[in-house]
């Protein structure tokens, strides 16, 4: 079972790379998505705050943050490396992965090194699409590690998705 999903956002902390024993690539990422509803109802009433939200930081709405983990294979996987890095701005487009039983998904449950449980969703992305670079960084994550060209001077056009 797999349900089409587009994810766009930040990513949150430093991507991780690695390659299978037969050589494909793979890259990992971690993307929050901070799901808003208004404090008041359509009559100006406040509504109570949800279980498991918190006060928006604006004081006007309750939030959460839902925390997705992003995977890409193969040669898309290595030009994410190579050019995402944490804060990078980015759409993923692709199939959500979680745990079926009895035709339903479910997050993934695992356990944390501190031994707390933790439930998430993964996206496995087909398609990639930078949409700017990190704020805080003028160099892509290749310059930082291979030299290679900066963001704004790689052509569109050789970019492989």
């Amino acid at each position: 079972m797999s349900v089409s999903i587009t994810l766009i956002g930040r990513i949150a902390k430093e991507p991780v790379s690695r390659y299978t024993p037969s050589g494909t690539a793979i890259f990992n990422c971690d993307v929050p998505v901070t799901h808003y509803m208004s404090k008041n109802d359509f009559g100006g009433k406040e509504k109570p705050c949800p279980e498991g939200w918190h006060e928006s930081y604006n004081g006007k709405g309750w939030e959460y943050v839902q925390w997705w983990r992003v995977t890409v294979f193969g040669k898309r996987a290595e030009t994410c490396y190579n050019y995402l890095t944490k804060g990078s701005w980015v759409a993923f487009h692709g199939r959500m992965n979680g745990t079926v039983a009895d035709g339903v998904m479910s997050p993934t449950v695992w356990e944390g090194r501190d031994g707390s449980a933790h439930a998430g969703y993964e996206l496995v992305a087909d398609e990639v699409e930078f949409l700017g670079k990190n704020p805080d960084s003028d160099m892509p994550h290749a310059e930082q590690h291979q030299g290679a060209p900066r963001q704004d001077e790689i052509d569109p056009q050789n970019i492989p998705f």
